[in-house]
């Protein structure tokens, strides 16, 4: 580390130690001094004294070495003096978090979006930490789900902190509005990967459907799976059974549409309906989110119209989940 980074760290950790550690260090003077004429009660105290400075300087040299983390993607003395400063806030508006913890973040926001600025990766860390406080999930979780969905929906949105606060209050509600919790969306989205997206399947709508199809299956992630199966079905299963699942342009038609579709030519499914749509389909994988759904058209509609009028509202959705958690 060359004598300017070393100077850039040690003046951010200065700001924001020092204050404690002059009263630290001018209590441990006090003790030095006045030594010989301690009790023994007065000793213990001495102690403790030195103990909590220890702790100080632990905490120190532990931010430092997340600050240097950092500044091995590329990210300068400034940039590494304003994400520091971001945790600082961070962590003395929620509990539970540190500064070495948001700059830890931090480094795994840097590694999995590279192309964020300095603000930008302070940003998405303080974004991707209030979900998890929102969603109970944990900062690691968080992290890998903002890097993989910035990869997979960033086009959907204006700007990266557009895309930051609009999938953080996505993703909030999900949790809530499904009875789920982060951990298993985050799972759910890495099964999923980029196929929905690739069908021109949006954020809202994406989740919408995990959402829904966690009542007929044990896990988001499992929907997933299915939810992926139907996907890389639909363009053979329209073919084998003269209907139509895309729009003018080609573009497969949202899942409410395809299920209305499959519903107004079958009605309630039997048995052998269910086993021309698996043909069709190409799996049991496939068939399981369409009997999962196909009668909840409704819901999804509805359940997707709050998805995105959360989205709308971006932080102030998921800040007032984590308030809530709070206490």
């Amino acid at each position: 580390m060359t004598d300017t980074v070393g100077l850039g760290i040690a003046i951010t950790l200065a700001d924001m130690f020092t204050p404690k550690l002059k009263k630290a260090g001018k209590g441990v003077d006090n003790f030095n001094a006045k030594l010989a004429a301690l009790s023994t009660a007065s000793v213990a105290i001495g102690q403790g004294l030195y103990a909590r400075l220890d702790k100080f300087y632990d905490t120190f040299g532990e931010v430092a070495q997340k600050q240097g983390d950092l500044m091995s993607l590329d990210i300068d003395t400034k940039g590494m003096e304003l994400i520091t400063q971001k945790g600082l806030e961070f962590a003395n508006t929620w509990s539970g978090v540190v500064v070495k913890d948001f700059t830890g973040a931090a480094y795994d926001i840097k590694s999995g979006i590279s192309s964020l600025t300095d603000e930008g990766v302070g940003e998405m860390t303080r974004y991707a930490l209030l979900t998890g406080k929102a969603t109970k999930s944990n900062a690691e979780t968080m992290t890998k789900l903002f890097a993989q969905g910035y990869d997979i929906f960033r086009g959907e949105f204006d700007s990266d902190f557009e895309f930051g606060k609009k999938f953080s209050a996505t993703i909030s509600a999900t949790v809530k509005n499904f009875r789920t919790d982060g951990d298993d969306l985050a799972l759910g989205i890495a099964n999923l990967g980029a196929v929905a997206k690739t069908f021109g399947v949006s954020l809202a709508e994406e989740l919408t459907v995990l959402g829904m199809s966690k009542g007929a299956f044990n896990s988001a992630a499992e929907g997933a799976t299915s939810y992926r199966a139907f996907l890389m079905g639909a363009e053979k299963a329209q073919k084998d059974l003269g209907l139509t699942f895309v729009d003018a342009k080609g573009d497969l038609l949202p899942m409410v549409q395809i299920l209305e579709t499959i519903k107004k030519r079958y009605g309630d499914l039997d048995a052998k309906e269910i086993g021309e749509l698996k043909k069709a389909f190409g799996s049991d994988e496939a068939v399981k989110i369409i009997t999962a759904l196909i009668n909840k058209t409704d819901d999804l509609r509805e359940s997707e119209k709050k998805l995105r009028a959360a989205q709308e509202q971006e932080l102030g959705y998921t800040k007032a989940m984590a308030e809530a958690r709070e206490y």
